[in-house]
C-alpha cells in the first residue's frame, strides 16, 4: 500500500498515530528523543515502526530512501525551526510529498495581564526590567533554553523551573546553577488545579511559557495565571511562511494519497428554533447559510460592512450590523457561521468560537470548522441533509439537487400513509403509576387530563402503589443505610416498569434518584409549578419550624436564626395536622404541592428562589418509563424550558452527590436571550448535624440553554475548588 514517515514527538503526532494505525499503511514514526518515541509505544503494531533519533539532513535522506517512503508528515514542535527546515529541504531533494501538521494558532485571551516576546532571550530581558525584578517566576516553556535564563538577576531564588524528570535535562539544570530546591521536575499534563497551585504555592507573580496551543497545555496554565492575576510572558511562535494544517486535514491528505475510504459524519441534529445565531458575512455564501437557518427557526444576527442586495429578501427576518466583526458579537450565540470574504475575520470568529465551546464553520477554512455547514433538504418538519466531509462540493450540491427533486412527494406520500396507519391504530390502553399520596394522585391526574384531552382515543388507567418511602417515615437524616435513601419514593414504580405492570410512572422530579437505570429514562418533562418553599404559620410568635429537608434546615437556620427548626416526615396532609396540633409553629413545604391539592390559600410566606434555593428539579413533573417505547401521547405534556432547567440543576446536584440527605440546591430560569441562569448552593457542614459554623458556598453561572448539563457541572466544579474540608 505504500509507507508514511512521521517525524513526532508531540501531542499532534500522536493523535495523527492514533488515527492512522488501523489503516493498513505502513508507518515509520520518528522522534528525536527516547521520551518523544516512548509516549507512542502503546500504539504500535505489525504496521508502525518506531524510531528515536536526532537525525541530521543526510540521517533524514538515508532513512526516507532505505524505507521507500511515499510521502511525510513532519507533526514535530511548532519551536523546532531547523528540524522543521531540514525536513521540507530533504522531501524537496527527494520529491517527495510533504504536510506540515502542527497546533493551531492560540486562543484568545481576555482580562489577562499579558507580556508578548519573540524569544527566550527576550523574556529573560523582560524579567530584568522593573515590572518584574522583584517577582518569582514560574518557568514553564521546557528545558532547552533554560540557558538563557541564568542572566535574570538572583535567577537562584526567584525562578521556578518545571521540567521533565529525565536525567539529562536535571543534570543540565544542576550545570547551569539553578537552585535544585527550584527545580519541579514534574511529566505532564498539568491540569488548571494544579498549575493554580504551583503559582500559589512558590508565590510566583510572573507566569512565563510558551504559544503552545490549546494541545500543549496552554489554557490550563493561561487561564490558573489569569485567575490569580498573575502576569503572563507569552514566548509567540516564530514567524514562519510554511503552510501549517491541522491534524483533521493531516489525516484526509494521508486518506487521499494512498486512496483510503473515509467514514461519513454523523449528522447530528440540533434545535435552533429561537435560538440565536451569528452569521459573519454579507456575501453570496453568507446569504445561502442565512436563509437555510431562517427555515430552521433561528434568531439570527448577521455582521457585515456590507451586504449582497439579495439580502434585501430577508431584512426584515433578521438583525443586521453593518460593520466588522468584533468579539463581543458571539455573546449569547448558540451557533456561530464565519462566511465573509475577509480571511482575518473568519479566522478570529473561529478562534474566539471554539475558546468559548460555541459550534461554528468557517466557510473558507475546513480545518477551522467545528461543524459542516450541510446541504438542507426540507419538507415541513421533515428534513434531511447531505455532507461529504468537505472532500467535494460539487458532489454534495448535486446530491442535494436529485434530493430536492423529490423529496416533498416522498414527505407527502409518507405523511398520507402515516395518517392512514395512525387512524387505523388500535385503541390503547395506558397504565400509569403513581403513588398513594392525594399529592402524587392529584400529579398524575393531571398528566392523564393532558393525555386524553389531546389523544381522546386511548384509555388511561391510574395505578395507585405504596413505596418505600410513605412506609419508613424517619426523618431523611436518620436514614444511615443508602439503599434506603436511593429511589426512597421511586423504587417500586421503577420495579413495576421493569415488570411490565404499567406504562408509565409519574414523579415529582425532586424526588427522582440523580442516577438513573438506563432502562427507564425520563421521557417527559411537565411545566413546571411553582418552584419556591413556601412558610404556612399557625403560631406567628412560635419559635419552632417544621421541615422535611437538610437543604431546608440549613437555610432556614440562617434566615431565622433564633428559632429552632425541627425535622418532619409525612405527607402534606400529615404535617398540616401536626401543625395544627401545635407539635411546631410553622411549616416549610413546597409551593407547587400545596398549589396543585388546592391548599395555596395556606401559604403565609413564600421564599423568593435567591432567599430559599429549593430542590433541583422542585415543582416539575417527571414521566419515567421504558428505553425504546414510543411515548408518543405525551406531546402535549413536553415542556423544553422546564427540561432544560431541570438538566441543568439535576447536573450541578449530581456531581455534588445531591439528594434528600445533601445540603444541595439549584435553581436555573432561562433569560429573554435563550441563556440559562443557575443558580447552586452547597453547604459543607461541621460536623454531624446541622448546628456550628456551616460553609455556605452560593455561585451562579450563566451560559447557553443548549449547554445546559455542562452549564450544570461546571458550577458544581467551580463550588468544589472551594471546598474547605
Amino acid at each position: 500500500m505504500g509507507k508514511l514517515l512521521i517525524f513526532g514527538g508531540t501531542t499532534e503526532a500522536r493523535e495523527l498515530l492514533e488515527r492512522l494505525k488501523d489503516t493498513g499503511i505502513e508507518i515509520i514514526y520518528c522522534a528525536a528523543t527516547q521520551y518523544g518515541a516512548d509516549i507512542v509505544s502503546d500504539l504500535a503494531n505489525n504496521n508502525i515502526k518506531l524510531f528515536a533519533s536526532r537525525l541530521t539532513p543526510d540521517g533524514m535522506k538515508n532513512l526516507m530512501k532505505s524505507e521507500a517512503v511515499n510521502c511525510v508528515i513532519d507533526a514535530t514542535h511548532p519551536y523546532a525551526t531547523e528540524v522543521t527546515r531540514n525536513i521540507k529541504d530533504v522531501c524537496s531533494e527527494l520529491e517527495l510529498p510533504l504536510m506540515r501538521v502542527t497546533r493551531p494558532d492560540d486562543a484568545i485571551y481576555e482580562n489577562l495581564k499579558l507580556s508578548t516576546v519573540n524569544s527566550a532571550h527576550e523574556a529573560a530581558e523582560l524579567l530584568n526590567s522593573k515590572k518584574f525584578i522583584d517577582k518569582n517566576i514560574l518557568l514553564a516553556t521546557g528545558s532547552k533554553e533554560l540557558k538563557e535564563f541564568i542572566n535574570v538577576i538572583n535567577f537562584r531564588e526567584r525562578i521556578y523551573a518545571r521540567v521533565l524528570p529525565v536525567s539529562g535535562v536535571l543534570k543540565s539544570c544542576e550545570e547551569l546553577g539553578f537552585n535544585s530546591a527550584h527545580v519541579i521536575a514534574m511529566q505532564g499534563p498539568f491540569s488548571y488545579e494544579l498549575n493554580k497551585a504551583m503559582l500559589q504555592a512558590y508565590n510566583c507573580g510572573v507566569l512565563i511559557t510558551k504559544a503552545t496551543g490549546t494541545a500543549g497545555g496552554m489554557d490550563e496554565k493561561i487561564n490558573a495565571a489569569r485567575d490569580l492575576g498573575i502576569e503572563v510572558i507569552l514566548i509567540v511562535r516564530p514567524n514562519s511562511d510554511e503552510e501549517i494544517h491541522s491534524i483533521d486535514e493531516g489525516v484526509a491528505w494521508v486518506r487521499r494519497i494512498f486512496n483510503l475510504e473515509r467514514p461519513p459524519m454523523f449528522p447530528m441534529l440540533i434545535d435552533i428554533e429561537g435560538r440565536d445565531v451569528l452569521v459573519v458575512g454579507g456575501g453570496k455564501i453568507a446569504l445561502r447559510r442565512v436563509k437555510t437557518l431562517l427555515k430552521c427557526g433561528a434568531s439570527i444576527r448577521v455582521v457585515s460592512p456590507e451586504l449582497n442586495p439579495g439580502f434585501d429578501s430577508v431584512k426584515n427576518q433578521i438583525k443586521i450590523f453593518k460593520r466588522k466583526f468584533e468579539l463581543k458579537d458571539l455573546d449569547n450565540a448558540m451557533l456561530a457561521v464565519a462566511a465573509s470574504d475577509d480571511r482575518e475575520a473568519n479566522k478570529s470568529v473561529g478562534l474566539e468560537a471554539r475558546a468559548r465551546n460555541i459550534p461554528v464553520s468557517v466557510a473558507d477554512a475546513i480545518a477551522e470548522c467545528t461543524f459542516f455547514f450541510p446541504a438542507l433538504i426540507a419538507s415541513g418538519a421533515a428534513s434531511v441533509s447531505v455532507s461529504t466531509a468537505g472532500t467535494s462540493y460539487h458532489t454534495t450540491k448535486r446530491l442535494a439537487d436529485r434530493l430536492r427533486s423529490v423529496w416533498a412527494r416522498w414527505v407527502a406520500e409518507e405523511s398520507e400513509s402515516d395518517s392512514e396507519s395512525v387512524s387505523e391504530r388500535p385503541a390503547k390502553k395506558i397504565r400509569i403509576g403513581s403513588r398513594a399520596s392525594a399529592l402524587a394522585v392529584a400529579q398524575s391526574n393531571l398528566i392523564i387530563e393532558a393525555i386524553t384531552q389531546a389523544h381522546p382515543e386511548l384509555e388511561v388507567e391510574l395505578i395507585i402503589m405504596q413505596t418505600t418511602g410513605d412506609v419508613n417515615m424517619k426523618p431523611f437524616a436518620d436514614i444511615t443505610d443508602p439503599t434506603g435513601i436511593k429511589g426512597l419514593f421511586t423504587l417500586e414504580l421503577e420495579n413495576a416498569l421493569l415488570n411490565g405492570d404499567i406504562d408509565l410512572a409519574i414523579h415529582s422530579l425532586k424526588d427522582v434518584p440523580m442516577k438513573l437505570n438506563e432502562k427507564l429514562p425520563i421521557v417527559a418533562y411537565s411545566k413546571r409549578e411553582d418552584p419556591r418553599d413556601a412558610l404556612v404559620i399557625n403560631n406567628p410568635d412560635g419559635d419552632v419550624i417544621g421541615c422535611s429537608s437538610l437543604r431546608r434546615r440549613l437555610q432556614l437556620a440562617k434566615i431565622f436564626p433564633d428559632k429552632k427548626v425541627v425535622a418532619v416526615r409525612g405527607n402534606i396532609q400529615t404535617r398540616l395536622k401536626k401543625l395544627e396540633s401545635g407539635e411546631f409553629d410553622m411549616l416549610v413545604l413546597a409551593a407547587s404541592g400545596l398549589k396543585r391539592l388546592g391548599l395555596g390559600n395556606k401559604i403565609s410566606k413564600y421564599f423568593e428562589a435567591s432567599e430559599m434555593i429549593p430542590s433541583a428539579g422542585q415543582g416539575v413533573l417527571a414521566c419515567q418509563g421504558r428505553a425504546g417505547e414510543d411515548y408518543y401521547y405525551l406531546d402535549a405534556i413536553i415542556d423544553k424550558e422546564a427540561q432544560d432547567c431541570a438538566i441543568a440543576e439535576r447536573a450541578f446536584a449530581t456531581a455534588l452527590g445531591g439528594g434528600c440527605t445533601q445540603p444541595v440546591a439549584a435553581h436555573a430560569v432561562i433569560k429573554d436571550n435563550n441563556n440559562l441562569e443557575l443558580t447552586g448552593l452547597y453547604i459543607e457542614m461541621r460536623g454531624n448535624n446541622a448546628d456550628g459554623e456551616n460553609i455556605y458556598h452560593k455561585k451562579v453561572l450563566t451560559g447557553p440553554r443548549s449547554d445546559a448539563e455542562t452549564i450544570g457541572r461546571n458550577l458544581a466544579a467551580q463550588i468544589m475548588r472551594e471546598f474547605k474540608y
